[in-house]
């Protein structure tokens, strides 16, 4: 994952791993992408959302 980009745990079970430290998701709960990436893992249906600027 990027840090323009959010990850949304829609059904299942999931755990996500980012500077050593661990905590477990529940449905609805969103991990941001960062520097280093976070690591999730598990079974179930994630959504990945990107942010891009438009230019007006």
């Amino acid at each position: 994952m990027f840090s323009d980009q959010f990850a949304l745990l829609l059904k299942g079970n999931a755990v996500a791993t980012a500077n050593g430290e661990e905590a477990k998701l529940s449905i609805l709960d969103t991990v941001r992408g960062d520097d280093p990436a976070p690591e999730v893992l598990g079974r179930g249906f994630l959504a990945v959302i990107t942010l891009e600027a438009v230019p007006a």
